[in-house]
């Protein structure tokens, strides 16, 4: 179930709770990832979890599609920059990805279905903090806003990196996911 709280930053935080490490059923009545609770004005939401066996890629895909088939020019963007959450779930045909993108000043996207583009990590990165916090990743970032309506960011667990504190400050809105052990 999805409920919002108030947080010091005045950041919107949605919480989702998933029964099993494998995010909500797709059968499931109840979608949690519906974005209709979302608030207007939330153009880009980072997915985190603080379980590395969550799966927020799960969840960010959802949301996504959810935006996209609302009519939003959506982006799905994996910021996991060590282990990629979206492979396997997104069909990538770009031979470049992120870290391409950011150096070469080009989105490398690649179209997952109407109204959805995923831009998938790309090379491995020597320093992704550093990588994060570059000039040339925030202008790049700012860049992506000005072509979508909506970018949902996947990121890597909140206990293993602290990529996911630098990432949800290109935010407006988190989602953040958690787990539920089921008896």
């Amino acid at each position: 179930m999805m409920h919002p709280v108030d947080c010091p930053t005045r950041k919107p935080v949605f919480h989702i709770i998933c029964q099993d490490h494998d995010g909500p059923k797709s059968n499931d009545q109840n979608n949690n990832a519906k974005t209709a609770s979302f608030q207007p004005g939330l153009d880009v939401i980072s997915v985190i979890t603080l379980d590395a066996f969550a799966r927020s890629e799960k969840i960010a895909l959802r949301i996504a599609r959810d935006f996209a088939a609302q009519g939003e020019r959506t982006l799905l963007v994996d910021l996991d920059l060590r282990t990629s959450r979206l492979n396997g779930l997104a069909t990538v045909t770009a031979p470049k990805g992120l870290s391409e993108s950011v150096r070469d000043n080009q989105a490398f996207t690649n179209a997952l279905e109407d109204n959805l583009d995923i831009l998938h990590t790309g090379a491995p990165l020597a320093d992704i903090p550093a990588f994060l916090l570059s000039r040339g990743f925030k202008q790049f970032f700012h860049s992506l806003k000005e072509g979508y309506d909506k970018i949902v960011l996947v990121t890597p667990p909140l206990n293993q990196y602290k990529d996911a504190l630098i990432i949800s400050n290109y935010a407006s809105g988190e989602v953040v996911v958690h787990t539920q052990a089921v008896a």
